[in-house]
């Protein structure tokens, strides 16, 4: 169940037409840790940060929505798109400001994890 009382940034999808997603769906960042990624009102996933020690959050909500609206676009399932949702967001995290990680900085990460394995 989400927990009620953390202060939510929340996107809700219910309108898109890719068939892995289970509709409605939610993704929270409740914290510079974690983004969850819900159905109705409960944590489906717990996604871990994937930048421990960030140099600067501001933007890190946006960059995930924004990142999550493009694999969303692209026809990603939600909890796919989450995924990489977090990843950008990591990578914006080593950033000063509210500068954005742009696709090809984000296509290299999705590489070096697939190689790292």
């Amino acid at each position: 169940h989400v927990p009620e009382k953390l202060e939510y940034r929340v996107a809700f999808v219910d309108s898109w037409q890719s068939p892995r997603m289970v509709k409605p769906a939610t993704i929270a960042t409740p914290s510079k840790c974690v983004i969850h990624a819900c159905r109705k009102d409960t944590i489906i996933e717990s996604i871990p940060a994937t930048n421990p020690d960030p140099v600067d959050v501001c933007g890190a909500g946006d960059q995930v929505l924004a990142t999550l609206g493009v694999m969303l676009a692209e026809g990603n399932g939600f909890f796919e798109a989450a995924r990489v949702a977090n990843i950008a967001a990591g990578l914006k995290c080593a950033k000063h400001g509210t500068t954005p990680v742009s696709r090809s900085e984000l296509d290299d990460a999705l590489r070096a994890i697939l190689v790292a394995g």
